[in-house]
């Protein structure tokens, strides 16, 4: 213990008025290491806004194309390319409505909702494989367990 009534400072059980231990450095800091506080990125909250998510690597576009049945375009870098994406996929949807798919799941067939995407990049400039779609059932099952499954 000191003059002042605190107990001395010690190093791996001697006091440091001792000197080092065996393997232990002589040099002494002359002020204690400050800790950088670490700032972290804010967190990205998803957003869905008229269809256009927002994602980690950007926007992409989505939608129920029919019944069960959603689309989602590539991921865009600008809010305002997948608004235009999603159009295209709007477009495609009241297409594929006229044809009949959206009364009745099982007559939408692969070639009547093909057909609809196509014509609809057409009517906007684009090309079917340019939007590098991703198909994805959808259930509703919020009766059963609270959330839409999709798989």
């Amino acid at each position: 213990s000191t003059a002042a009534g605190k107990p001395a400072a010690t190093v791996a059980g001697r006091p440091c008025s001792q000197g080092p231990v065996k393997g232990q450095s002589t040099v002494r800091s002359a002020a204690p290491l400050q800790r950088t506080p670490v700032l972290k990125q804010p967190v990205q909250q998803r957003r869905h806004v008229l269809g256009v998510s927002l994602k980690r690597g950007g926007y992409v576009a989505q939608l129920r194309l029919i019944p069960y049945l959603q689309v989602v375009t590539y991921c865009t870098a600008s809010k305002e390319a997948a608004a235009e994406l999603y159009q295209v996929l709007l477009r495609a949807r009241d297409l594929a409505e006229k044809a009949g798919a959206a009364e009745d799941a099982e007559s939408a067939t692969q070639e009547v909702l093909m057909s609809a995407l196509k014509e609809a990049c057409a009517e906007y400039g684009m090309m079917l494989p340019s939007m590098s779609l991703s198909f994805c059932a959808v259930v509703d099952a919020h009766a059963v367990i609270g959330c839409t499954v999709a798989g």
